[in-house]
């Protein structure tokens, strides 16, 4: 009842409502009361007013008027005079509210009878304490000798509300009322009134007349959003086409973010990227197989991919195919677990410590420091898989391993980490490449088809996913050639360029689909074990304790 909500607006106001700040989240919170009944509205209306504190930032001219001096003839002495007239705006609501100084600039006309109209508009005090939904008509106030024929048509334009602009406002709300409210609640979120539903209503993109026109909803999105996130405003265009008769726009996604890590998550999502990763590579490494015998043998590496498969399908035994199986799980079991959990810890650590740093540089940079302390673990078993896949007398890398540390453990310790910097710029220019592409390909995505990708997250990540693991194994096959060639021996020369590109089809087809059945059974091991999208995200819910 109305009796009742205004009730406990007075409570609330009097135990919590100290500072601007929980003045908001109480507006916020009486705006979730879905009908007119159930809010004390025109209280509401004056606090919102206060909290909301938003200033005049220009006076537009829709028509500028008429005015004429009393006396029928004047001069320019007297035109002169009554260069500028002041415009008295309604006084702002609330305390600590400052009205607003305008001023109109006359100038002459060309008619014959030396009537004045305005020219420009001058804001010399911006004020403080309006508020959109009032009414902000300026009046004319004339001096005693001139007289208006029409009255100037003028509309009036606030600055984007400086809510928190005051020391005082800065203040943090009170611990129960914060308890109560959720930290989850961002501070530009201001309710607005609504004339069609004659209450608060939550969401700020609300056009708050009961009609809006298409080019008042364009308006209302350019001051939202402002020339500086464009897509941000593509994407609300397309989102808000719909209003709900509650909340306002309909949008895609609800209002969450991501809950804090713990080291059990953490070691989650390791186990999560060594299953996806081992998945891979036992399901790919035939075409590994090939790929090493295509870039270590000048005789198979003048065929194409297929033709050098059958090649080793029929002459060999097929086991032949998963030869060093033992060590490239190994490996993949072990690039898997560091590099997926560093990335997730970094890139999330990166973003809290540098507010202001892009994202995805965020996980470039922790994506290259995952490949950086991942491979000290990781090389010796790749060494070995080449070794073992590029030659005809072992089947087993462990094998080879013992062999190698028996004969002389420090000059195996130096053969297994000898191309240790080349292995790690291998795998930098592949990282690099694949998320600068993978970034960009969802962008463009995103900016055509907003809603296709909010509703299917993981195909998309599967379709731009293989499309950059394709890029990403063209730009650092070179490097994986030479290393391949300097592990076994090879020579220590670089071949030319034909030969630095042999196998090049078969590593596109293990970091192109690959990478996309990668994606899937990471997300689908995150899930099983609690650490999926969902589990991780916390929802606003401002009635929750």
């Amino acid at each position: 009842p109305p009796d009742k909500s205004r009730t406990l607006l007075e409570v609330l106001l009097k135990d919590y409502g100290i500072t601007m700040e929980a003045k908001r989240q109480i507006c916020v919170l009486f705006s979730l009361l879905q009908g007119p009944q159930q809010q004390p509205v025109a209280e509401l209306r004056t606090l919102l007013r206060q909290v909301e504190n938003a200033s005049i930032a220009q006076v537009d001219i829709v028509d500028p008027g008429a005015f004429v001096f009393k006396e029928q003839e004047s001069n320019e002495t007297e035109v002169a005079n009554v260069s500028k007239v002041e415009l008295k705006l309604p006084a702002p609501p609330g305390i600590g509210g400052i009205s607003a100084v305008v001023f109109a600039q006359l100038r002459p006309t060309n008619g014959s009878n030396g009537s004045l109209a305005v020219d420009s508009v001058v804001v010399t005090n911006k004020g403080c304490g309006y508020a959109k939904d009032m009414s902000l008509v300026p009046k004319v106030v004339l001096p005693a000798d001139l007289k208006m024929l029409r009255a100037p048509n003028l509309t009036v334009q606030l600055t984007r509300p400086a809510r928190l602009a005051r020391m005082r406002e800065k203040e943090a709300p009170p611990d129960q009322l914060k308890s109560k409210m959720t930290n989850l609640l961002p501070p530009f979120l201001l309710p607005v009134y609504n004339a069609k539903l004659d209450r608060l209503v939550p969401d700020q993109s609300l056009p708050l007349t009961p009609d809006p026109t298409p080019p008042e909803e364009g308006r209302r999105l350019d001051e939202v959003f402002g020339t500086g996130r464009q897509v941000d405003r593509f994407r609300a265009d397309f989102v808000f086409a719909e209003f709900d008769s509650t909340y306002g726009p309909v949008g895609i996604s609800p209002l969450e973010r991501e809950r804090q890590l713990f080291p059990s998550d953490y070691f989650r999502l390791m186990a999560s990227g060594a299953l996806a990763s081992v998945v891979r590579t036992i399901l790919f490494l035939p075409v590994q197989t090939v790929k090493v015998r295509m870039q270590t043998n000048p005789d198979l590496g003048q065929r194409g991919f297929i033709p050098a498969l059958k090649y080793v399908a029929t002459s060999e035994p097929s086991s032949n195919l998963f030869r060093g199986i033992d060590v490239a799980v190994m490996f993949s079991a072990t690039f898997g677990f560091f590099s997926f959990g560093i990335k997730e810890y970094l890139s999330r650590e990166l973003v809290i410590q540098f507010p202001g740093l892009n994202e995805l540089f965020a996980v470039i940079l922790a994506s290259i420091a995952s490949v950086v302390i991942t491979l000290f673990f990781a090389t010796p078993w790749e060494v070995l898989t080449t070794k073992i896949m590029a030659s005809n007398d072992r089947y087993w890398g462990f094998g080879l391993l013992k062999d190698l540390v028996a004969k002389n453990f420090l000059k195996a310790a130096q053969e297994l980490y000898e191309e240790y910097w080349l292995l790690t710029s291998k795998e930098l220019a592949f990282v690099t490449t694949k998320f600068l592409i993978f970034d960009s390909l969802r962008e463009a995505l995103l900016f055509f088809v907003p809603a296709f990708v909010e509703a299917q997250p993981l195909l998309i990540a599967c379709l731009c996913g293989a499309l950059a693991g394709a890029c990403g194994a063209i730009t650092s096959h070179p490097i994986d050639t030479l290393f391949a060639l300097r592990t076994t021996g090879g020579g220590k020369d670089i071949p030319s360029l034909d030969k630095l590109f042999r196998g090049v089809g078969a590593r596109v087809l293990i970091y192109s689909p690959g990478i996309a059945l990668t994606f899937l059974v990471y997300d689908a091991a995150k899930t099983y074990l609690g650490v999926g999208g969902s589990a991780l995200m916390q929802t606003l819910d401002l009635l929750r304790p």
